[in-house]
């Protein structure tokens, strides 16, 4: 599937998505593959992504490939799990959004 996925409830994906997926808990099976950013209350990864997971909570199964980031709440990382990038709880992320230059247009 090609695009983006969307419910106010909970989903479980066992295919390949390339797009963004947001629902209120996202499983993602180890069949599953990802390009794009996963947002959810809870995130549960089995299968590959390549994107950013923002959660509440975010599991990496020990089957779980990902690339990217995670801005997180609670984490778990189980063993065996492959992980490449930055973990960032969701205190520090705000700090950083807020921290950044907001760019003012110039006068005409």
């Amino acid at each position: 599937m090609t695009g983006s996925l969307e419910s106010n409830g909970d989903i479980q994906i066992d295919g390949k998505v390339e797009g963004d997926v947001r629902g209120k808990g996202v499983r993602i099976g180890s069949t599953a593959m990802i390009k794009g950013t996963v947002v959810g209350d809870i995130v549960e990864l089995a299968g590959t992504l390549d994107g950013k997971i923002e959660a509440g909570s975010a599991g990496l199964t020990s089957t779980a490939k990902m690339s990217g980031d995670i801005v997180h709440r609670s984490l778990r990382i189980d063993q065996g799990a492959h992980f490449d990038g930055t973990s960032l709880p969701h205190s520090k992320a705000e700090k950083i959004e807020r921290a950044r230059p907001v760019r003012i247009p110039d006068a005409i």
